[in-house]
């Protein structure tokens, strides 16, 4: 039995979040494997992820943390992470991540700059 954080137990427990989670994973699970075809589909899933992560008082820093433990759960429970691509797998999730952690401060940024300047 894997052991998953309290956080992560409490989003599971979400039954609507989990539904729509587990809609995407059956597209990405259609040809039985994770690979480079699957990253439009796994930033999908990242970002409802990241959405429903924002609802709990989780500092900016451990969200990338939570979303892998998060995204790694749902796949290893579709057994979708085979030991040969393995490697490639939690490459992609963690690359995924990072944009999307990455598109907020951008967003960010430009909302405090227009505001600041009203040049637009």
């Amino acid at each position: 039995m894997e052991v998953i954080s309290d956080t992560l137990q409490i989003i599971l427990e979400n039954e609507e979040f989990i539904n729509k989670i587990e809609t995407q994973i059956k597209y990405i699970a259609k040809d039985n494997i994770i690979d480079k075809n699957d990253i439009p589909a796994l930033m999908v899933l990242i970002s409802d992820c990241y959405n429903n992560i924002n609802q709990f008082h989780i500092s900016y820093e451990d969200i990338p943390d939570l979303m892998n433990e998060l995204i790694t759960y749902l796949l290893n429970k579709h057994n979708l992470i085979k030991e040969d691509n393995k490697e490639e797998v939690f490459n992609m999730i963690e690359n995924c991540i990072k944009l999307i952690m990455f598109q907020p401060k951008v967003k960010n940024k430009c909302i405090k700059l227009y505001n600041k300047y009203k040049c637009w």
